[in-house]
């Protein structure tokens, strides 16, 4: 014999999913806006010391910015940082001799950013002479994360 699901299991189920649902939303924090307003910052934050340095500002690429940001993503789930795998194959659309790809995550672009130009390889990447382009992937988690409370995470993947 089947059951069928009562009235109250089946709206059970349907406050599970949709509880479900706004969590990851809430967790995976920034909105498509909110999202592109922090990418713009990061780009502002790399032309910024690239100019400082003498080096030409990079050119935002939103295509591999969408891959940034799926990597982005999935450190976030993953709870941890990770290096971009397969780099060739990620740049592989793309004319480039140069390539390199930066993860930090931290309580502010600027942070982060500042991080990124304390460490010698991350810093030889954000400032190479022969990169012309670059993917930038931010989401601000909202609450807890191993970054901290209401982090961000970033993905910047460099070429030329």
């Amino acid at each position: 014999m089947v059951r069928r699901p009562t009235e109250h299991r089946r709206r059970a189920r349907r406050m599970v999913a949709f509880a479900t649902a706004a969590a990851l939303v809430l967790t995976l924090g920034s909105a498509p806006a909110q999202a592109s307003t922090y990418r713009r910052r990061a780009l502002e934050l790399v032309n910024a010391a690239r100019i400082a340095h003498d080096v030409d500002p990079v050119r935002l690429n939103v295509r591999l910015s969408k891959v940034a940001e799926e990597h982005t993503r999935k450190m976030i789930r993953e709870g941890r940082l990770e290096d971009v795998n397969d780099l060739t194959r990620v740049l592989s659309p793309y004319r480039w001799k140069m390539g390199g790809a930066i993860v930090g995550c931290g309580g502010s672009l600027a942070q982060i950013h500042r991080a990124f130009l304390g460490d010698e390889v991350h810093r030889s990447i954000l400032l190479s002479r022969e990169a012309r382009r670059v993917g930038i992937g931010v989401v601000r988690v909202r609450g807890k994360s191993p970054c901290g409370r209401n982090s961000f995470w970033v993905t910047e993947i460099f070429y030329g």
